[in-house]
């Protein structure tokens, strides 16, 4: 029985899967202690650079945002909108 192309591909990806759901939660974690850091940055902060730290902090809501996403299972493949200050980093 010869084994398909696509067939290998879904095997490798599976085997990924675990990896894949480890790296995430990692990043989760220090995204949390980076977003926890923003906040004290802003509540510290006055004057003309609080407006580029509440920016910066929107960047890392909209990073959360989209890793609860692909942690929810929305694949590659779905587009997801992308909203506020951080759709200039999302790829098009």
């Amino acid at each position: 029985m010869e084994t398909k192309p696509f067939e290998m591909r879904e095997r490798k990806e599976r085997r990924a899967l675990p990896v894949r759901r480890a790296t995430i939660d990692q990043l989760t974690e220090q995204l949390f202690v980076v977003q926890k850091i923003g906040q004290w940055l802003a509540r510290e902060t006055h004057g003309d650079a609080y407006v580029q730290i509440r920016e910066l902090n929107e960047l890392f809501h909209q990073a959360n945002i989209q890793l609860r996403r692909i942690k929810n299972g929305a694949g590659a493949n779905k587009r997801l909108p992308s909203s506020g200050a951080a759709s200039q980093f999302m790829p098009g």
